[in-house]
């Protein structure tokens, strides 16, 4: 689409012993909220090495992708480890 631009994070997760799965999640800045695209809903086995966590934003304005962040930012994930919910914040400064 002309004017979009998008986000995909490079979230690793490492060193997990329990499935994690993405159920969501929202990436919020100072003035906006965008829905996570979870675009692999299997569950990340457990695993000694990296595992990249699949979720990104696409932003339809006509402004790249930094602009739409700005100065703070932050990525709420909504996970399942073994089926229990839990929510991560990741805050992101300039």
């Amino acid at each position: 689409m002309t004017g979009e631009s998008s986000i995909d994070p490079d979230l690793q997760i490492y060193n997990n012993t329990k499935p994690i799965s993405v159920e969501g999640g929202e990436l919020r800045t100072a003035t906006e909220k965008f829905s996570a695209e979870v675009y692999d809903r299997n569950a990340i086995p457990p695993n000694t090495s990296g595992y990249h966590i699949p979720v990104k934003w696409r932003f339809q304005q006509q402004r790249p992708a930094a602009k739409v962040l700005g100065n703070h930012c932050e990525i709420i994930l909504n996970l399942k480890v073994r089926g229990e919910s839990r929510d991560i914040k990741i805050e992101y400064e300039k």
